[in-house]
């Protein structure tokens, strides 16, 4: 389906001479700048509008939190945040307003608060959590707490945020003190050290607790990832060694028996916090943890961890990828129904030496997406940036199909050193940011802020992406990545792809719609047919949607990966595109101009108005460019690999001219040309071409010229 190899298009350095940097997250924004939150020991970090300008922990480590522009190039914000003494193992979330959210733990008697929950230290001298919110300019703390119980010692490692930016906490404590609030578990399992986890959800002032819980059995058991659906219940991994005798809750359960040493497990908690909806055991005869955990809008979970169970019994597999283990130690990926009952998939995923997963995410066409970490020198790759293993660890990237058992990519990401400790997020316009840490002067950059390592050990961030298929954007009838010269007849019915096919779908007075429908990789035939609104689509289906004044529009409107049908009504300025959304954009006179402006792919709502040259982008742009008895065709014309997006273009038949924005202007063509630009040599870029139908004549400028149809004939090319 995805038959391109990923690519990366940004990665740098980020650290200080004086020290190093490790334990580094990453979140993005709507606007794809990613923040990065880690720990530093380096006095001289670069910090750039700061709430706080130095290191406050001497030899010890400070949290860090720093903000980037979506292509990296500059630093927006970046500050330490912690006190005296040893501030580590950051998780960071974000709100829509873009506001940072930190929790960790922190050995400090002089953390940063600011309308705390608990003021002081918890546990007096140890380790507590801590939650912290910092401002969209990063200079200003909204509010910041400790979190923990007295006694005993509380890691805070895992958040999440709600709509309604209220902050949602996991993580472990040996404290039986720790607050509860409307708890599922009103107590720890056990009086002794053994820590049990912990889940809190905190107001928006950051200074109130909407409910608090212990969660175990009487053996150790530690959360280490949290997230949380549109009904705002949490949904939780990490790992527990308290088997059936010790009690480890269970509720509609998966795996329902302890599977050996040490079970990842996943567990659903109610909005309120008081009642468990489901949670289970996840796990081999070995060790197994989870690592990371993310949702999906139907409420399935995604994690991924690692697991050491290399013989019977296995880890649980289903539709799997790879079914067993590759070596020593193999990352997992599992998908769970929403109801927690069952595997939707499972698989291992590594060489015949050491991987692990440590993030996890979802990104268009359903996919999903983990980063890692391996020192196997045969780590499946397909697709890959850098196809082998430079040093004793590198850092990895895979995507798989939703159904989870094909990979779309996976590559190597490293340097001859040792890369570790990985996190991923995914921006809206499909690029993947990973960060790491890195020992290597030679990690890989491109376009870089910071150049060169300047410390013992650096934070390393990249933005990755792989183009969507030649089928999202173009009409690929054998998914070989390119556009295939094609006609239909109207006459006949007779749809014509050059050296692909010959077959017969509608007639007179349809038009033809060819696209992707069912998001295979691959173009279908279709037909619309103004007389009745029906849509055939060949070997699809069969649909009524639309009527006789309506302009047919397909495309990919909602990014996954299949082709919607969709209508323009220029009498009313109405857009509907079935299934996904109705608007109303444009008037009479207007021609619909749907193309991926913004993420490669997926098209947005546009339109040109020829009586004055404007082009609009709904939510995205307004510009001039052309004029009346201009063709519009905005198509990506650049060869550039960076953002094959389209680009405003048009043709002007009067005089054969093609003027496309980004500074060409050619001559090619004459009036009763039909322009045909399209992707015709499989390299991302759209040529300049035209289909005569007095002679059958394709000329694809610079790339080819051939026979193909004949008068009458409608091209069927993009």
């Amino acid at each position: 389906l995805f038959g391109s190899d990923v690519r990366l298009e940004y990665s740098t350095y980020l650290g200080g001479a004086e020290g190093s940097e490790g334990n580094v997250k990453v979140a993005v924004d709507s606007e794809g700048c990613p923040y990065l939150a880690g720990e530093t020991q380096s006095d001289d970090f670069l910090t750039v509008n700061p709430y706080q300008a130095s290191l406050q922990g001497g030899h010890n480590s400070d949290i860090f939190i720093s903000k980037f522009s979506s292509s990296g190039s500059t630093l927006i914000y970046s500050t330490y945040l912690g006190g005296e003494s040893s501030d580590f193992y950051p998780d960071i979330a974000l709100d829509g307003d873009g506001c940072a959210y930190l929790t960790g733990v922190t050995e400090s008697i002089d953390f940063p608060t600011e309308n705390p929950y608990q003021a002081s230290q918890p546990y007096d001298g140890g380790y507590n959590g801590f939650l912290s919110k910092l401002s969209s300019s990063g200079s200003v703390l909204v509010y910041s707490t400790y979190l923990g119980g007295a006694y005993r010692y509380t890691h805070s490692l895992g958040i999440a945020v709600d709509t309604q930016n209220r902050a949602y906490v996991t993580g472990h404590t040996g404290s039986t003190e720790f607050p509860v609030v409307s708890p599922y578990q009103a107590s720890k399992a056990t009086s002794d050290w053994v820590p049990d986890i912990f889940v809190a959800k905190f107001d928006t002032s950051g200074s109130y607790l909407l409910y608090s819980t212990y969660l175990g059995g009487t053996k150790q058991d530690e959360g280490h990832s949290i997230a949380v659906d549109s009904n705002n219940c949490a949904y939780l991994t990490g790992w527990t060694e308290s088997s059936n005798p010790a009690a480890f809750p269970l509720v509609n359960a998966y795996q329902s028996s302890f599977g050996g040493d040490r079970d990842a497990f996943v567990s659903k908690l109610s909005s309120s916090g008081s009642r468990l909806i489901f949670s289970t055991y996840l796990g081999g005869g070995a060790r197994e943890e989870g690592a990371d955990i993310t949702v999906d809008e139907s409420g399935n979970a995604y994690l991924t961890g690692w697991t050491y169970s290399t013989e019977a019994p296995l880890f649980p597999v289903l539709h799997a990828y790879q079914s067993t283990s590759g070596g020593i130690l193999d990352a997992f990926v599992s998908k769970l129904a929403s109801s927690g009952a069952s595997l939707i998939f499972s698989t291992y995923l590594g060489g015949s030496s050491s991987d692990s997963g440590y993030g996890i995410g979802l990104g268009l066409y359903q996919t999903v997406y983990i980063a890692g970490k391996t020192s196997s020198s045969n780590f499946p790759t397909i697709n890959p940036y850098q196809a082998g293993k430079a040093g004793s660890s590198d850092l990895f990237v895979t995507r798989f199909t939703t159904s989870g058992s094909v990979l779309l990519f996976s590559t190597y990401l490293g340097s001859s050193g040792n890369d570790s400790d990985p996190d991923l997020a995914l921006d809206n316009r499909g690029g993947i940011w990973i960060v790491g840490d890195t020992s290597s002067s030679g990690f890989p950059t491109v376009n870089p802020y910071q150049a060169s390592k300047a410390g013992s050990s650096d934070a390393v961030l990249a933005r990755l992406f792989q183009s969507p298929p030649a089928s999202a954007t173009h009409t690929d009838f054998n998914g070989d990545g390119t556009s295939d010269i094609a006609i239909f007849r109207d006459s006949s019915g007779l749809w014509a792809i050059r050296g692909i096919s010959r077959f017969y779908f509608g007639g007179s007075g349809d038009e033809p719609v060819p696209g992707d429908y069912n998001g295979d990789g691959t173009t279908e035939g279709g037909i619309f047919r103004p007389t009745s609104g029906l849509w055939a689509l060949r070997g699809v289906s069969r649909i009524y949607f639309g009527g006789s004044s309506d302009q047919p529009i397909p495309g990919d409107y909602d990014g996954d990966g299949a082709w919607d049908t969709a209508i323009f009504r220029d009498s009313s300025g109405l857009w509907a595109i079935r299934g996904v959304t109705r608007v109303y954009y444009g008037g009479v006179g207007d021609t619909p101009i749907p193309s991926d402006f913004v993420t490669e792919g997926i098209r947005e709502i546009g339109i040109f108005r020829g009586s004055t040259g404007l082009w609009a982008a709904r939510g995205v742009s307004r510009i001039y460019y052309g004029t009346s008895g201009d063709i519009p065709l905005p198509a990506n014309y650049d060869t550039a690999t960076d953002y094959l997006t389209s680009e405003p273009a048009i043709f002007r038949p009067s005089t054969g001219l093609w003027a496309i924005i980004s500074n060409t202007r050619v001559y090619y063509g004459v009036e009763s040309d039909s322009p045909v630009p399209a992707d015709y040599t499989g390299n991302s870029a759209d040529s300049i071409a035209i289909f005569r139908s007095s002679t059958g004549l394709w000329a694809v400028r610079e790339v080819t010229r051939v026979y193909f149809g004949g008068f009458g004939d409608m091209p069927v090319t993009e």
